[in-house]
């Protein structure tokens, strides 16, 4: 059996930025696993200029970009086509490649899948089942690979950064969107940009549904439901579905470690450590979905993470750990948990609410530690500083 230091599973932004942080405390005996036949995960496939301008400092696309940060780690062992099938106890992961299913070992593991599109039938919207319906990676892939769109009026569904990414794609096929539409009141990313498809001629509907999709071999129209319930149909060829990422935690459910919920990553303390401590995680499994560089910059603190845990033990620390609970208000809270031996070390939690909210609070023993005031909007993240703590229990975490 193979073995490593470290084993890196997925070659997006934040595997990428945990194996720079091991070259760069001259730690080369790892490997990156990648399911794909190319490296760099989403971004691969993004050819806009969204990229690059908080770790490289000028505007970059998504292949330039990974192309950009794979250049810090020269020396880096990839093993394409292959495919983490489980992760088992005591650092061991069984892969499958076109060489068949073998096991390999390291001393800890990283996991970086990443996230995925909702599905249709996730979204549950009702009507036909027509040709014609995408999400926006596929909407990429056929853009960038293929190098044709099979559409020319399409409807988007949702606002969120990639929602607008998509918009941009469309543009540089000359194709515009009849309508952009949003379920919430307003658009989830920054409010500008709203004009930005309104100048390129794409109504964008907030507070709308959308009802059903209509067709018989593909799809002709969509019906839409405003805020008062009155229904309205829009003739359009497809539907791309954008945003509502949701993690790509396959391996972390069916594996012995904790997760957070059905469609959210594993539990981590501070560290980035899950409930195994050989087994760490990072990038969007943990968040879906943040942009790639905060995914880098993130993976090269939790590679740091990791160097600093192997210089001091070969075996991993098991720890007690102090469980961080989010109230159904909130959608992400990282870490999910605290060790107990570094509980006076937790300066702040990393959040994501599901509803626009204007107060935070942090309560552990029945006691407030933090009341924050601050406008959260659902499709950023934030932070509450929490300063340390003191007691043994769980800590809650609140959203109003």
């Amino acid at each position: 059996m193979q073995n490593y230091d470290v084993i890196i599973i997925g070659s997006g932004p934040s595997g990428i930025g945990v194996a720079k942080a091991l070259e760069d405390n001259n730690i080369k005996n790892y490997v990156i696993l990648e399911r794909e036949d190319h490296i760099g995960g989403i971004p691969f496939h993004c050819h806009h200029i969204t990229f690059g301008l908080i770790s490289k400092y000028r505007p970059m696309t998504g292949d330039a970009y990974i192309n950009a940060i794979k250049r810090a780690i020269p020396d880096a062992r990839f093993r394409l086509n292959t495919t983490a099938v489980k992760i088992e106890e005591k650092g061991v992961v069984l892969i499958h490649s076109r060489q068949g299913l073998e096991r390999i070992s390291a001393k800890r593991i990283v996991v970086c899948t990443g996230v995925r599109e909702r599905s249709r039938a996730q979204h549950l919207v009702s009507g036909m089942r027509p040709l014609g319906v995408f999400t926006t990676s596929a909407l990429q892939q056929f853009a960038y690979i293929n190098k044709s769109l099979p559409f020319t009026r399409p409807v988007i569904v949702g606002s969120e950064h990639v929602a607008f990414s998509a918009l941009m794609t469309l543009k540089d096929y000359g194709i515009k969107p009849v309508a952009m539409i949003e379920r919430k009141e307003s658009i989830q990313t920054f409010g500008i940009l709203k004009y930005f498809g309104l100048a390129l001629g794409t109504s964008v509907r907030t507070g709308t549904v959308l009802h059903s999709i209509n067709g018989v071999g593909r799809v002709e129209s969509v019906d839409l439901k405003d805020a008062s319930g009155a229904i309205s149909t829009i003739e359009c060829d497809s539907v791309i579905f954008s945003g509502s990422f949701v993690s790509e935690n396959a391996l972390i459910r069916d594996s012995h470690i904790k997760v957070t919920g059905p469609d959210t990553g594993p539990f981590v303390s501070k560290d980035f450590v899950t409930s195994d401590p050989y087994v760490y995680a990072g990038g969007n499994l943990l968040h879906p979905a943040d942009m790639g560089d905060r995914c880098y910059l993130e993976g090269i603190r939790l590679g740091q993470c990791l160097v600093d845990d192997l210089s001091k033990r070969v075996e991993p620390l098991a720890c007690e750990y102090i469980p961080v609970i989010a109230s159904d208000s909130i959608y992400h809270v990282q870490p999910s948990f605290v060790q107990k031996h570094q509980k006076q070390c937790l300066e702040h939690l990393r959040y994501k609410v599901k509803d626009d909210s204007s107060v935070i609070t942090v309560e552990q023993s029945g006691k407030t530690i933090k009341s924050q005031s601050k406008n959260s909007y659902s499709h950023r993240f934030y932070t509450v500083d929490v300063d340390g703590i003191k007691d043994d229990e769980a800590i809650y975490i609140t959203a109003k």
